[in-house]
């Protein structure tokens, strides 16, 4: 970065925003940039802190490795710990959940201008009313910001039963109510991977009136989506939006831990983005389409009330206009016309940058 634009990062923190141009320019010379990779201790209890870092990509917690709680979290645009510089003692763990860039100003420099700027060394220094202030709403931060770095793991996994392609789907049956589960795995012969589930048993085998004596492997599904254990829960919502999926299988290295359900996923955010997604799959007119499309503003605003980065709003808002797009050129095109050409989003919509609505430029591209 140049040093406008450090000046600019820095200015844009309070109580930084209090520094006097010749202050800030002191500050800014004196940074240092160092990259973590994820799950690193950056700092550690019974030791001297040297710098305060202000994070600006990633995700650092604070926490206490005694009572194994998250004390706090910082995130971009946020610094750690002023408290360790003046109290010189550092009492919880600081560890990255996320690969982290900081910048890394030295302990005298920010002693210096802490107290050579009344502003800044009254914000340090509140009140007992302010401070406890402050901790509510960090608690709130906490809470938000929780969501966005979630993990696949956080939420509800169900546990992997098996069965085996010959066993017959009254005994599967029989497992399903036994176990109190709505899926199990089915092994193939050749090692492979299915699922059926309580809605196939009905769809697949009771509407088709299969005998209860035939091997599950007729109604099962193979060529199953899987996603790590330690992967963001937003990268599970995109894949089974995307991919309009029920249930994903959970793998820890290369084993399969369970598996992850839309349901589970909802109730975890609870973002109305599946019912959405939904509404949209249903559709059969484009007046449904339209009252589909007004839910995005709710979907929008209950994301961002939980504290979502901007760019995973994009990405699944992206996702929601691409099958708004796909089924609304199905109702208009002629059939001919179909066959024959592709529909482009073009701009900001295109790139998957936009999430509230502006004007929209499209093409065609026909065969011809």
């Amino acid at each position: 970065m140049s040093l406008l634009e450090i000046k600019s990062f820095v200015s844009s923190i309070k109580p930084f925003d209090c520094l006097r141009n010749s202050e800030l320019d002191e500050v800014c010379n004196h940074l240092d940039i160092v990259y973590f990779k994820n799950d690193i201790e950056v700092l550690t209890p019974h030791k001297q802190a040297e710098y305060l870092y202000f994070v600006i990509k990633g995700v650092v917690q604070e926490k206490d490795e005694d009572e194994d709680e998250v004390i706090s979290v910082y995130a971009e645009n946020e610094f750690f710990d002023p408290f360790l510089l003046i109290k010189n003692e550092i009492k919880h763990t600081y560890v990255t959940v996320q690969e982290t860039i900081c910048y890394m100003l030295p302990k005298d420099i920010f002693l210096k201008y802490m107290y050579q700027n009344e502003e800044v060394e009254r914000y340090f220094f509140s009140t007992i009313s302010e401070k406890l202030t402050n901790s509510v709403q960090n608690e709130k931060t906490k809470e938000r910001l929780s969501f966005a770095i979630a993990k696949v793991e956080d939420a509800f996994i169900q546990r992997p039963i098996y069965v085996n392609e010959n066993e017959t789907i009254h005994n599967t049956v029989t497992r399903l109510i036994d176990n109190k589960v709505e899926s199990m795995l089915v092994e193939r012969s050749d090692g492979e991977i299915g699922i059926v589930t309580d809605s196939d048993l009905v769809k697949k085998a009771l509407y088709n009136r299969l005998d209860l004596d035939e091997p599950v492997g007729k109604i099962t599904t193979y060529g199953l989506e899987s996603i790590s254990a330690t992967d963001f829960l937003f990268n599970a919502q995109l894949v089974m939006s995307k991919k309009k999926l029920k249930r994903l299988l959970v793998m820890r290295d290369d084993d399969i831990i369970g598996t992850l359900d839309i349901v589970s996923l909802n109730s975890f955010f609870a973002s109305h983005t599946h019912s959405t997604s939904n509404l949209i799959d249903n559709a059969v007119s484009i007046d449904e389409l339209k009252e589909a499309s007004k839910r995005f503003i709710k979907t929008i605003r209950a994301l961002y009330e939980k504290g979502v980065k901007v760019r995973y709003i994009s990405k699944i808002i992206s996702q929601l206009n691409n099958k708004l797009f796909a089924k609304l050129f199905d109702f208009l095109a002629p059939e001919e016309l179909k066959k024959q050409a592709a529909l482009i989003i073009m701009g900001s919509e295109g790139r998957g940058e936009q999430i509230l609505k502006t004007d929209q430029d499209n093409a065609l591209i026909i065969s011809d």
